[in-house]
């Protein structure tokens, strides 16, 4: 008998009260439509009948809520559901809260009870909630009922209104948490059930029409109900947070230990009827004639892999395969989910091939993860084949980099020196090391200069240079530049002027422009016009600018040397027409 009662409480346990709901003296859209008393508190339920506006003031002995058990005066001492004044919070038609009392202490059985805001008392006033003199239908004592409680066959029509609230907080708390006796004491019999019966909701659990738990269920859309046994699915079904959150809920409803729920619910179990063997003939007697025998042949059922149809389900049978250390399936399952294009299956299935010395399937696996669009993929090719081509290699690495989210940059980005050293300090490890592989072993000269420039950040000019001239020999402009820049610190001028050269030869047109001053400085004139020259070529506004001025200086030598020219020639004009030679005097006055 304890066994089939509890296989009820799995999924039914309602409430009847024929006190509830109980509505407000002065027409207020609220209604009682709870009492629950146990050993520790007393919890009122109420439910709002129209929509309205609500909130509670101050906390402790100030909650503006006061509990009369018979006579014994109580105060209030949490709220669930309603916010803090100011902020009124909008209620709709059947949104339910609770207010919590202390359990009564003079008090042991409780037949009247009055609930009101304190600042009304028991007199009538305007705009106070009054629930006065509320008869129970029962007594109802403060203390635990050590005895399995009875449960109704069948759930009144008015089941609605007794439905006391259960909050998605509750469901989450519940879903994430080992439930402990202490986490569940102020929960009413009607919140236990739902709180239960949420565990077999969620997996489809079908409830006796008109039950508490059908009505709360119905209105969340991802319940569909099916036709499944509470213990089997109990069984199948949950997991084991979830059943030791069950068993303990039983055991509180029941007033039985959790060992004994245990055993009831372990002797319900399902028995597993023994397989008969495939693929052989076996003879059935026919339904009409128990002498007449017939060869029936049993089909073969699919196997799991063949039962497979979706690459996200097959990816998550690879992945619960590989953690019970079945890695034969898990290939077989990453292997399938590949095949059927699911993106991450193809670098899983790589990974685990490599796992397991299956050498010839990694790159192939790698080649159709990135194929596919994953930068993980992309980026173990181009490991795989900077031993063997590193121009190719740099191609798998750019698309990896184009793949990636931003969170993932960090992965294949660094290597080519795609990266910002705006905040290097945060990860100048991960930098460092990225930025060295791409220079050292992708021989990348833009991973190169990079990791020069984040060693001379970092004050280690003796690294700084090593990469600087290694970026140089792959013809960066760049790390030309940086190495220029540290064989100027070093006072030596003439390594410096090289490098800056080849900097402004490979194309970086600032580098042409100091260059140029320092040779205009020198007084090489020369040589700085034609840097200049080549300065403004790359669009250097500097550089154009100073070439203007030596073409002005260019054509104001020329002026002067006409202006001689033309002195000279008057004086030449002069002595002539002195001399009486009147041509001379004719082209004097002209030029005058």
């Amino acid at each position: 008998m304890k066994r089939l009662l509890l296989l009820s409480l799995l999924v039914l346990a309602p409430i009847s009260a024929k006190t509830f709901p109980v509505k407000e003296e002065g027409g207020r859209p609220i209604k009682l439509i709870s009492y629950q008393a146990n050993k520790k508190s007393t919890v009122l339920t109420l439910q709002a009948s129209k929509k309205m506006k609500a909130c509670f003031h101050g906390s402790g002995k100030n909650i503006p809520f006061i509990l009369y058990n018979n006579k014994e005066k109580q105060y209030a001492k949490n709220v669930k559901g309603i916010k803090f004044c100011p902020k009124k919070r909008t209620i709709s038609p059947g949104y339910t809260f609770s207010v919590t009392f202390p359990a009564p202490k003079k008090t042991k059985n409780v037949k009247k009870f009055s609930f009101i805001e304190g600042r009304c008392g028991l007199k009538k006033q305007k705009g106070c909630w009054r629930f006065k003199n509320i008869s129970l239908a029962k007594k109802v004592t403060p203390k635990t009922v050590k005895k399995a409680a009875t449960v109704p066959s069948t759930v009144k029509a008015n089941t609605k209104s007794q439905i006391a609230t259960l909050t998605n907080k509750d469901i989450s708390y519940a879903e994430k948490n080992k439930l402990t006796p202490a986490d569940l004491s102020n929960y009413s019999k009607v919140q236990l059930q739902l709180l239960r019966n949420y565990f077999f909701a969620k997996y489809g659990t079908s409830f006796r029409k008109g039950s508490i738990s059908e009505v709360f269920f119905k209105k969340f859309s991802w319940y569909k109900p099916k036709k499944i046994k509470p213990t089997k699915l109990f069984h199948n079904k949950l997991n084991k947070l979830e059943k030791h959150n069950v068993i303990l809920i039983l055991a509180i409803e029941s007033g039985q230990p959790v060992e004994k729920i245990k055993a009831a619910l372990e002797k319900s179990r399902p028995v597993k009827k023994t397989e008969k063997p495939q693929n052989k003939k076996q003879k059935v007697p026919a339904k009409n004639n128990p002498q007449k025998v017939i060869s029936k042949t049993v089909k073969p059922k699919p196997t799991t892999i063949e039962s497979c149809t979706t690459g996200k389900i097959c990816y998550a049978l690879a992945t619960l395969s590989e953690k019970t250390n079945d890695k034969l399936a898990a290939k077989a399952y990453f292997s399938k989910s590949c095949d059927l294009k699911y993106v991450d299956a193809c670098n899983d299935l790589a990974r685990l091939s490599k796992a397991m010395g299956k050498v010839a399937e990694i790159e192939p696996a790698y080649q159709k993860g990135c194929d596919l669009g994953n930068y993980l993929s992309c980026y173990q090719l181009a490991e795989i084949k900077s031993k063997t081509n590193k121009a190719v290699a740099t191609t798998y690495l750019e698309k990896s980099c184009q793949l990636a989210k931003k969170a993932e940059k960090l992965v294949a980005c660094p290597i080519l020196g795609k990266v910002s050293l705006d905040n290097y300090e945060k990860h100048k490890d991960k930098l460092t090391t990225t930025l060295g592989k791409g220079c050292d072993v992708y021989d990348i000269k833009k991973a190169c200069f990079m990791r020069g420039y984040l060693a001379y950040q970092l004050n280690n000019k003796k690294s700084a240079e090593t990469y600087f001239s290694k970026a140089c020999t792959l013809n960066s402009a760049a790390g030309c530049k940086g190495l220029g820049v540290i064989k100027e610190g070093n006072k030596d001028k003439e390594a410096a002027d090289k490098y800056y050269a080849k900097s402004c030869d490979l194309g970086k047109k600032e580098v042409c422009t100091t260059l140029a001053n320092r040779k205009d400085k020198a007084g090489d004139k020369a040589t700085a016009k034609k840097l200049y020259a080549k300065g403004c070529d790359l669009k250097d506004g500097q550089a154009c600018y100073k070439l203007g001025l030596y073409k002005k200086m260019d054509i104001d030598l020329v002026k002067s040397k006409i202006q001689k020219e033309n002195t000279a020639l008057k004086s030449y004009l002069k002595q002539a027409c002195d001399l009486k030679y009147q041509p001379a005097c004719q082209q004097l006055k002209k030029s005058n």
